[in-house]
């Protein structure tokens, strides 16, 4: 349908860490609009590398962009259209950038929710670049889950607007990032809504060193990095190749964080990448087994 590197020659691709087309979603209404988005991943300028970035990691620099295309004709082969970038962001490494980018499927025209853009953005490196002043804060994007308007104005990261019922749309301080809809990620990968029941939002949490994180994805909420990994104490600026359980006075010093549904640890499998709610009966012997223990099987041994 589209040659992406001939639409975008500014594209940076590599094997591994997410670089490249990351992200394609439809809007809801695509058979009358035309309108389609997505996320890539480009190399930064250098003239807006932060000057305390050492040499050597200067190159990590990239930027996630968010565009939105017009298809002329939606029931064409082939695309003939424009677009409009919507959003960018620095990132400080080419890891975990922008991930998934989705609408939200269960709801209608004129529901609140509906033709509002959601937007996974990773942590990019910034524990690894000891930049983690970037992360769980309200002015900074990265670690969270975004959510913004692409026919609206108002932005400040961008050309969008910011939902009103978004938590912090509404904030008194300027430096407070209204497109936050949660926070606390390392790498939210995929999200998934169930169809059925509850209509509940999903999401994957790729972890750092042990746990790999299935979450109920609830507006709002902080999930944790990098103080937490899955319901185990992290240190960011200690003990990186570890995790502790955790401690009552753990528990007092954030007592607000949200953990995961379900976990497992990386003896059973590595990157989370997502999955669906299965709510009918051709497959009845369908099933998905988590580690779900309140600790690793062994705390001492593999890292």
């Amino acid at each position: 349908f589209m040659d992406y590197i001939a639409e975008v020659p500014e594209l940076f691709h590599t094997r591994g860490f997410g670089t490249g087309l990351c992200s394609v979603a439809f809007h809801p209404d695509f058979k009358v609009n035309g309108k389609f988005y997505t996320a890539h991943t480009e190399q930064i300028p250098e003239s807006e590398i932060p000057a305390d970035v050492a040499d050597f990691r200067r190159s990590w620099w990239k930027t996630g962009v968010v565009t939105e295309w017009v298809v002329e004709d939606p029931q064409a082969d082939e695309f003939s259209g424009n677009r409009r970038e919507l959003l960018r962001v620095n990132l400080p490494s080419h890891a975990h950038g922008f991930q998934e980018i989705a609408f939200n499927p269960n709801v209608k025209s004129g529901e609140p929710d509906f033709g509002l853009l959601y937007i996974c953005l990773g942590e990019s490196g910034s524990f690894q670049m000891d930049r983690t002043q970037y992360l769980r804060t309200l002015d900074s994007p990265l670690g969270c889950i975004l959510r913004i308007d692409p026919a609206g104005k108002g932005s400040s990261l961008g050309d969008y607007g910011i939902p009103e019922d978004n938590p912090w749309a509404n904030s008194d301080d300027s430096t407070v990032l209204g497109e936050i809809w949660a926070m606390g990620m390392r790498n939210p990968h995929r999200i998934h809504w169930d169809r059925g029941g509850s209509g509940r939002m999903f999401f994957g949490d790729i972890g750092e060193l042990r746990i790999e994180e299935l979450n109920i994805a609830e507006v709002g909420r902080d999930y944790g990095w990098p103080v937490r990994e899955g319901r185990f104490r992290f240190d960011p600026h200690g003990e990186r190749y570890e995790i502790f359980a955790l401690t009552e006075e753990d528990e007092a010093e954030y007592p607000d964080l949200t953990y995961p549904v379900a976990q497992y640890e990386h003896a059973d499998g590595m990157a989370v990448s997502g999955g669906g709610v299965y709510r009918g009966d051709l497959m009845p012997a369908m099933c998905c087994l988590l580690y779900t223990s309140p600790s690793p099987r062994d705390l001492s041994t593999s890292r």
